[in-house]
């Protein structure tokens, strides 16, 4: 054989080493990426039932809230009832005492 028949095949080899050394990359980053893209996909499904509980629990929370402010307006008609009593009331016993 000759030299250029000798380098011609080891050009040859050198490119088929050089294609299965970027097919084996390309494989492994396709790897990779199906890997983080399952990855991603668990933590996206786990992040949207996470959000779920607390969309309940912040819809739980405002009933909660609305209802302890009708409480609190309940209560705070009364407490102003009570206290017109009263200062009636105190009105009355000042003038039965000062009279």
């Amino acid at each position: 054989m000759t030299d250029e028949v000798l380098a011609t095949e080891r050009l040859e080899r050198s490119v088929e080493r050089l294609e299965k050394a970027v097919a084996d990359r390309i494989t492994a980053a396709e790897t990779a990426v199906a890997e983080r893209i399952s990855a991603l996909e668990t933590e996206l499904s786990s992040l949207k039932t996470q959000l779920q509980s607390l969309t309940a629990e912040k819809d739980a929370l405002a009933s909660a809230f609305d209802n302890a402010n009708v409480e609190y307006r309940v209560l705070e008609n009364v407490t102003d009832t009570v206290r017109d009593r009263l200062d009636g009331t105190i009105g009355r016993l000042r003038e039965v005492l000062s009279a």
